[in-house]
């Protein structure tokens, strides 16, 4: 019980890192720079539900302040408590600038899978497989839930 109230309060405490990363670039507060491999078939490849490829540098343009990526799971019980959560989260944010996007890297799910889960779930935010995980292997997710901030200059400002 005690894990699950810690788990919450990294969700809360989310919240206020997203809507607090402007301040903190402004003071010139570092995170760790997220470094693209130099071959360029080695790139995350996220798939969405619409069986569309998408590169990483896709989800950052000029109105984009930050990227939350949400690793979650069909399987796991615990990410599918968060997601009435995270949908208030998107609506609130979503016109600040901050995407919220699930990442789904268990190598059981499948592109069909996914869709199914995030329509079943009513995910209202994108929904992304991510493609042999180099997403997570790159940003060093390692458990689902787990969400991970990447600011418009690729730095990872956030994980938990």
């Amino acid at each position: 019980m005690a894990a699950h109230l810690l788990r919450q309060a990294g969700i809360a405490q989310l919240i206020v890192l997203s809507s607090s990363l402007l301040l903190a670039t402004a003071r010139g507060e570092t995170g760790k720079p997220i470094t693209l491999p130099d071959d360029v078939d080695k790139h995350p490849v996220l798939k969405s539900i619409y069986a569309g490829s998408h590169q990483l540098d896709e989800f950052f343009d000029e109105d984009t302040e930050a990227v939350v990526f949400f690793f979650t799971s069909q399987f796991c019980p615990v990410a599918q408590q968060y997601v009435p959560r995270l949908n208030q989260l998107h609506e609130e944010y979503h016109d600040r600038g901050i995407q919220l996007i699930a990442v789904y890297s268990n190598s059981r799910v499948n592109l069909m899978g996914m869709a199914k889960h995030a329509h079943d779930s009513d995910i209202y935010f994108p929904a992304m497989l991510d493609h042999e995980h180099r997403l997570a292997d790159l940003l060093g997710a390692k458990t689902t839930p787990e969400a991970i901030v990447v600011d418009r200059d690729m730095m990872k400002r956030y994980q938990g």
